[in-house]
């Protein structure tokens, strides 16, 4: 079969329009609410942790498939839901919320968060548009968009370094004395995040470039395990601030000690309403985990829909508890009175949620309602290009499971052209994110679970996700909103965020598991981790706690007086002779201040001290507020902030760590890698040719890994998807006919290589044992097709090309044995054609097996030593034009034979497919204007993916 022109294909039928006629809409009654083409109880059900089963789950929707109005709107709902708080944890929450501390305040910058969170939704939902879109660039083979649902939102990879630039601006203008008297430095934390705008513009055209390079060029420095890193190191960095929030906020929490130290008593919470409370108190924990108690609930009891979304209903569940709760003030309470802590009433009841920023906030928000100066500041322009290099391995990562989650090919010239037109979006929309001032934006990899959960991949759900996250960006007072709610609350949701990240980074880097990767993970963790846990190792101070400043000036790996060209100057007074009383020719000197006074009164003669005053340079501060440097050498302490910067982000220290060990370290050797190990490999212990000898041994080998259908073995094995088509299934989990279900239990093994789906082994022998055979059918089967293609007056090699994809099954099938009594006339496999183009079959010495002739007649397929049952399916006789016939057949007993027992049967099916991005279409000479060609075009491994569905969802539900 010949292959369709991808490229030609893609931009003239699939990517047509950019793909907006994904979004027309039927008028009428259907094409708005869609009952018949979707089940809404499916998303809305909730489920029973006791239960077994569950409801099934509704058809699959394609990328490309139009939604009813109503359906797209509620699936874009859900992908808008999932992310909104992450979005506006990272799109100025955390960044403008630094700003608002009496010790670091820049007042205008502070009162731009509810302007900065409604920002974020609108950028997040105009740039998930263009991802979405997929649109071919005129005259070039390159893409813009991914054309899937790859939805945008503020990176949490830029955080640490945005929300360092905006206090380092601020604790800049308080050193060099720019702050007004009330130590308000005004628009100097605007002007830091200009910086930041700024300079990840230009830093945003890295991104852009990658995506131009060739795809093996870029897999070089992307793998796996360098990838996994960054992303771990994302969510493990920002893990401890999610505890931090939980307990009260960051800054009580890292100055908890040194404050009791300083001033005898705790550093006291105020980002939690009128309720100040030291770190750690009961009231605010609770509040935090009422949160994570509402997530963990509705994983439990959640419908699809709630349970996809289930960051958004926990956190409104906090504020909900927040909001009709009260803390009861104590002796030696406080609260806030006009931004400043002053004793609390005794026995008074304060709120958790001050609800006045709302009130105050405006009705409606539009981009650039706040501007910040955009500044470049090449002291920070490496460490935010890592950054983007962190994000570009995270954006390769995420196109790939949305491709898994589509089902579409994820490997290939599909997906190549998929992860540059993601890059590509990714690099420009970063940069418009910047315009927009708005942090750099990225995919979200949260959305693919959504797109799995609900079945839905159809890009009109995304473009109504970009609709929705629009509009609850204009809506000003829901920007207002979520900056109101207390911090002990949101950190509820920014520790299951940045675990979450975390978590997808452990998937990524674990994929290729050898020793010389689990050497790169050791170290790059190590240090990633621990300068996380231990910031101090490379600044001294650690960060922005008190005397911070001064210890990182004289203290650290590099510290700051090193970069100081003009160090302050005191007046010092230095006493040369010390002042001195003679009474009765007695003399003798004191520092008593009340000296001369008392000399006087004993009638002495005292004279003042002689003392000289100089104007000296002071290295180790005049202050203990960071007076330490009045002008820096500008290109010193640039490449010391560079340099800093790098060293104490666990992402960017762990990352280029992996990187430079990805690159320097030797690939292990493994067998079977070149020719010469190929000649000492031994031959494969079971041949196709020797079936019939070596398959019952083989087959009980596997019942006797998989023990009782009952036990936790089985289910760990179990059969997990159609789309997947691998692992166990129980005897009576299987009905290929409409009559009975099937005696038979069986195990499925799909390509090992395959990036999307994983088989899962019980033991190293049967993985060695099962891809031996793998490998040998698969030479067979081509071997076959060659004939095929001979028969049909085709080149040899006719058909090589479009079955080499490896898109095969293998499958192992034991027929217990039964009562003959008990189960009268059931058959064992009931009638049926197989799907794909052939299958090999090999069989042990009971028979059992029958076909079905053109004549409508039974006919015993009986064993043969060492001989392999050649099969049509429905694929090839589709592409044929019926050329070729599916062969109907089933498994049954011998009811001839007086034995009460029937016999247990063993088999190996290999079943032989179309490559899967490959359309069944008519072969060549197959069709004509008598006899024209009698089948749509379908997608190979969606026409497989559909047949299983009707035979094997019993088994897949089986696992719940």
């Amino acid at each position: 079969m010949e292959r369709k022109d991808e490229e030609e294909y893609d931009y003239a039928a699939e990517e047509a329009g950019a793909g907006c006629g994904v979004c027309l809409v039927e008028p009428s009654f259907d094409g708005l609410i869609g009952t018949k083409q979707y089940d809404y109880g499916y998303l809305c059900l909730p489920s029973m942790p006791w239960a077994k089963g569950g409801v099934e789950p509704p058809m699959f929707l394609g990328k490309d498939e139009k939604l009813p109005l109503l359906l797209s709107l509620v699936m874009g709902l859900q992908h808008a839901l999932a992310m909104v708080s992450g979005i506006a944890v990272g799109g100025g929450l955390l960044i403008a919320g630094d700003t608002c501390f009496a010790w670091q305040l820049d007042s205008e910058m502070c009162d731009a968060r509810d302007y900065l969170v409604s920002a974020a939704w609108i950028t997040s939902g105009l740039l998930t548009a263009v991802q979405v879109l997929r649109a071919k660039i005129l005259g070039t083979s390159f893409y813009l968009g991914t054309g899937l649902i790859s939805v945008m939102g503020t990176s949490f990879t830029f955080l640490p370094i945005a929300r360092d630039m905006v206090v380092s601006e601020i604790l800049d203008a308080q050193n060099e004395g720019k702050c007004n008297s009330e130590g308000d430095c005004v628009g100097f934390g605007r002007r830091g995040y200009g910086k930041f705008l700024g300079t990840a513009m230009v830093a945003g055209l890295f991104e852009i470039c990658l995506a131009l390079v060739p795809p093996k060029l870029r897999e070089k420095f992307f793998p796996s395990v360098v990838t996994g890193v960054a992303v771990m190191l994302i969510g493990g960095a920002l893990i401890s601030t999610g505890i931090k929030y939980i307990g009260g906020g960051v800054f009580c929490a890292e100055n908890d000690l040194s404050r009791s130290v300083s001033f005898g008593g705790p550093q006291m919470c105020t980002e939690n309403g009128n309720v100040v409370l030291p770190f750690g108190a009961p009231e605010y924990v609770g509040l935090g985990f009422s949160v994570i108690a509402m997530s963990v609930f509705l994983q439990f009891f959640g419908s699809p829909f709630l349970k996809s979304t289930f960051l958004f209903w926990g956190l409104m569940f906090g504020v909900f508890v927040a909001g009709v709760t009260t803390y009861e003030a104590k002796e030696g309470d406080y609260t806030l009175r006009d931004g400043n802590e002053v004793p609390a009433k005794v026995g008074r009841q304060y709120k958790y949620f001050n609800d006045q920023r709302i009130k105050d906030a405006n009705y409606f928000i539009f981009l650039w309602d706040t501007t910040f100066p955009i500044r470049f500041a090449p002291e920070y322009f490496l460490p935010i290009l890592i950054g983007y290099f962190v994000s570009s391995a995270e954006t390769i990562g995420d196109i790939t499971m949305s491709c898994v989650a589509s089902r579409i090919p994820a490997s290939g010239k599909n997906l190549e052209q998929r992860i540059q037109g993601g890059l590509l979006a990714d690099g420009l929309n970063s940069i418009l994110a910047c315009l927009f001032t708005s942090p750099p934006n990225t995919t979200f990899s949260e959305n693919n679970g959504i797109i799995a959960l609900t079945a839905c991949a159809s890009r009109s759900a995304g473009f109504s996700c970009a609709f929705w996250l629009i509009l609850f960006g204009i809506i000003g007072k829901l920007g207002a909103a979520f900056n109101s709610i207390p911090i002990c609350v949101v950190g509820g949701i920014v520790l299951q965020c940045f675990a979450m990240v975390f978590v997808s980074g452990v998937t990524i880097a674990t994929s290729n598991f050898t020793r010389r990767n689990a050497f790169i993970l050791m170290l790059s963790l190590g240090f990633g981790l621990g300068v996380a846990m231990e910031p101090n190792l490379f600044e001294g101070g650690g960060g922005f706690g008190y005397y911070s400043q001064n210890l990182n000036f004289v203290y650290g790996f590099w510290p700051r007086f090193k970069t100081c060209k003009e160090f302050p100057r005191v007046d010092a007074t230095t006493i040369i002779e010390p002042a001195y009383c003679t009474v009765n020719n007695f003399t003798w000197t004191s520092e008593d201040e009340e000296f001369a006074t008392h000399c006087v009164g004993l009638e002495g003669l005292y004279v003042d001290a002689v003392t000289v005053t100089t104007n000296d340079r002071v290295k180790t501060c005049v202050d203990d507020n960071g007076d330490c440097c009045v002008k820096y050498d500008k290109g010193k302490k640039s490449n010391r902030t560079t340099a800093i910067t790098i060293l104490k982000t666990p992402y960017c220290l762990g990352f280029v760590t992996a990187l430079i060990l990805h690159l320097l370290l030797p690939e292990d050797k493994l067998p079977g890698e070149d020719d010469k190990d190929k000649k000492n490999k031994p031959e494969p212990q079971f041949k196709p040719v020797e079936a019939t000898a070596a398959i019952g041994a083989l087959d009980k080998n596997v019942v006797a890994l998989m023990p009782d259908s009952s036990t936790s073995a089985k289910e760990e094995f179990a059969y997990e998807s159609a789309a997947s088509n691998r692992g166990y299934i129980a005897m009576g989990l299987e009905r290929l006919d409409a009559e009975t279900m099937d005696l038979k239990e069986t195990f499925d093994v799909g390509d090992e290589k395959d990036p999307a789906y994983r088989n899962r082994w019980p033991s190293d022998d049967f993985r060695d044992a099962m891809l031996a055979y793998f490998e040998a059918y698969d030479e067979l089967y081509l071997d076959v097709m060659r004939a095929i293609a001979i028969g049909m007056g085709y080149d040899e090699e006719f058909f090589t090309s479009s079955n080499n994809g490896n898109h095969q099954n293998l499958r192992l099938l034991h027929y217990p044995s039964v009562d003959r009594a008990a189960i009268g006339r059931q058959k064992r496999g009931g009638i049926h054609t197989d799907y794909g183009t052939l299958t090999l079959l090999s069989q042990d010495t009971v028979s059992g097996l029958r076909a079905l002739r053109l004549d409508g007649s039974w006919v015993d397929v009986e064993p043969i030593p060492g001989g392999i049952v050649v099969n049509v399916g429905e694929m090839l006789q589709r592409v044929s034009n019926d050329k070729f016939r599916a062969t109907p057949h089933q498994v049954v007993d011998d009811f001839d034979n007086d034995d009460p027992t029937v016999p247990e049967r063993f088999s190996i099916a290999f079943f032989c497919n179309w490559n899967k991005d490959l359309d069944l279409d008519c072969l060549p000479g197959c069709s004509s204007d008598e006899d024209p060609f009698k089948y749509d075009p379908v997608n190979a491994h969606d026409y497989i993916t559909g047949r299983l569905q009707g035979t094997i969802s019993h088994a897949s539900s089986a696992r719940q």
